[in-house]
C-alpha cells in the first residue's frame, strides 16, 4: 500500500529487476486468503481491522458491503464509503464494548507493546491488554480471526514475538478456539505448507498460525 518510487523505479529498468530481486514468500499468502474464507455472511456484519496500516484489506472488505472500522496507532490514507478509521492503541480504545461481529488482526498481535518501524507503542500496551481489548469489543458470539507468527518455542526480539501452542493458548483463554492450523515456510521461502505443531520451526525462524476462535455467547459463570 502505499507509493514506494524507489522499488517503482527498480521494477521498470530490468537489470536492476533481475539483480535485486529474489523471491520471498512471506506469510501473507496464508493470511489473506485465511481471512477471505471465514468471512460471515455480508447483512450489514460489522468487522474491525486491528493494525490495519499495512493492508488494503479494509477497503476490499468495505467494497463487498461489510461495514468495517480501521484501527492503527499510525495514520491511513485510505477511505471508502463503509470504512471508518480511528487512530489510537488497541490496548487504549475508547470503541464501545460489544459492538463488532468480526476481528480481524493479521500479524500485529506480536508488535503491540514494542517499538518498532510500525510505530511506537505505548509502553503498558501487550498482547494481553490488546487481546483483553478485542474480546471486550466483539459481540457475544462473535468472532476473531488471528495470525501471528508461530514456532516450536516462545521468543521474543525487539521487533516481535513468536508464539509456540501454548503461549497462544494463554493468550486467548477467554475464547472458544474453534480452529488452529500451523504453516511453515520450505527453505527456500518458496511455498508455504500446512504442519503439526510439533513441527514448526525454532527461532529466528518461525511459521504462522491462522486462528478461528469465538467469544462465548454467554458470561462464564
Amino acid at each position: 500500500m502505499g507509493l514506494k518510487p524507489l522499488s517503482s523505479l527498480m521494477y521498470v529498468i530490468p537489470s536492476w529487476r533481475k539483480r535485486w530481486s529474489d523471491l520471498d514468500i512471506n506469510e501473507r499468502i496464508v493470511e489473506v486468503p485465511f481471512v477471505f474464507k471465514n468471512l460471515p455472511q455480508v447483512n450489514k456484519a460489522k468487522i474491525l481491522d486491528v493494525g490495519c496500516c499495512e493492508t488494503i484489506m479494509p477497503i476490499q472488505l468495505s467494497s463487498l458491503g461489510y461495514k468495517v472500522t480501521g484501527i492503527d496507532i499510525r495514520p491511513y490514507d485510505l477511505s471508502h464509503p463503509n470504512f471508518s478509521f480511528v487512530q489510537e492503541d488497541i490496548c487504549e480504545t475508547k470503541l464501545l464494548p460489544n459492538q463488532f461481529d468480526l476481528i480481524i488482526c493479521i500479524s500485529a498481535i506480536e508488535h503491540i507493546g514494542l517499538d518498532t518501524i510500525y510505530g511506537r507503542s505505548n509502553k503498558k500496551s501487550s498482547d494481553k491488554k490488546a487481546i483483553k481489548s478485542m474480546f471486550s469489543l466483539l459481540k457475544p458470539g462473535g468472532k476473531i480471526l488471528l495470525t501471528m507468527p508461530a514456532g516450536v518455542e516462545f521468543s521474543q526480539s525487539e521487533f516481535m514475538k513468536i508464539y509456540s501452542p501454548k503461549k497462544i493458548h494463554q493468550l486467548l483463554k477467554d475464547f472458544k478456539v474453534i480452529k488452529e492450523i500451523y504453516y511453515a515456510p520450505n527453505s527456500s521461502r518458496t511455498s508455504w505448507r500446512s504442519q503439526p505443531a510439533e513441527q514448526l520451526p525454532s527461532s529466528p525462524n518461525f511459521g504462522v498460525v491462522t486462528i478461528i476462535a469465538q467469544k462465548p455467547a454467554h458470561p462464564r459463570k
